[in-house]
């Protein structure tokens, strides 16, 4: 019965990649803001895969794995793919550098996070941008372009988009997780709630125009809010390891 319940979520993962595979085969044929969307396709079918894996309670070291080879098709090639093809090559050798970062980073992201967490826990912070809001960052920025002037238009921000979300994935920065889909927990999940629901409202409403704008708030804030968490951190550390010093010097 295990077995069987074990195969549902494994299904989703396998859709994720899926959905990856197909994203390249679209950026081929040349259809860039169809294959923007395959990614952000893979990215919510990702969100499901866990969750449903704790839900029936099969959460297993096979399917982190598994879920972190997808991730890198979905997430580093396929973002990676699009971008040298639909801006980077005009840059040369340094825009095959540039388009390699999402895939060297999401790689970096994803065996960190593995070697240092077993079994996930939904209500945990993210250490460092996820891997699927990188994507659907840079993405959701082509579809973006794409909605307000029907090309391309502002292709010079990816540098700087690329180069801030690949850090993002490796840095120290908490990121808030996904909240419980309830107004009964703490403060602070009501308050990400409501902020899911309303960026939720938002992209429904005006899904190739808000889906960006939405997304690099998160980003943005995320990243603010943590850079503050951090220097906190360090506020309340320092003292006490000015204290272990001041004795080391005694004795």
């Amino acid at each position: 019965m295990r077995t069987t319940r074990a195969l549902w979520p494994n299904l989703l993962t396998v859709t994720n990649l899926f959905f990856g595979f197909v994203a390249v085969l679209l950026v081929f044929d040349g259809r860039f803001v169809a294959a923007a969307w395959m990614i952000i396709a893979a990215g919510i079918v990702d969100a499901m895969d866990g969750k449903l894996a704790r839900l029936v309670n099969t959460q297993s070291e096979f399917g982190v794995e598994f879920d972190s080879l997808a991730d890198v098709c979905s997430f580093g090639v396929a973002p990676a793919f699009l971008l040298y093809v639909s801006y980077f090559n005009q840059l040369g050798g340094l825009g095959i550098l540039l388009a390699f970062f999402p895939v060297m980073f999401c790689a970096l992201r994803l065996a960190k996070y593995n070697v240092t967490t077993q079994l996930p826990d939904e209500h945990m912070e993210f250490v460092g941008l996820p891997t699927p809001i990188q994507a659907c960052t840079l993405v959701s920025f082509l579809i973006f372009n794409y909605a307000v002037w029907g090309m391309l238009k502002q292709g010079i921000f990816f540098t700087p988009l690329v180069i801030l979300t690949s850090l993002l994935m490796i840095s120290p920065i908490p990121y808030d997780s996904f909240p419980r889909l309830s107004f009964r927990g703490t403060r602070s999940n009501r308050i990400r709630l409501l902020f899911l629901i309303f960026g939720l409202l938002l992209v429904l409403y005006q899904p190739s125009v808000m889906f960006f704008p939405v997304v690099f708030a998160y980003v943005v804030a995320g990243g603010v809010k943590g850079l503050i968490q951090l220097r906190i951190r360090v506020a309340e550390e320092l003292p006490e390891i000015e204290e272990v010093e001041d004795e080391r010097w005694v004795a």
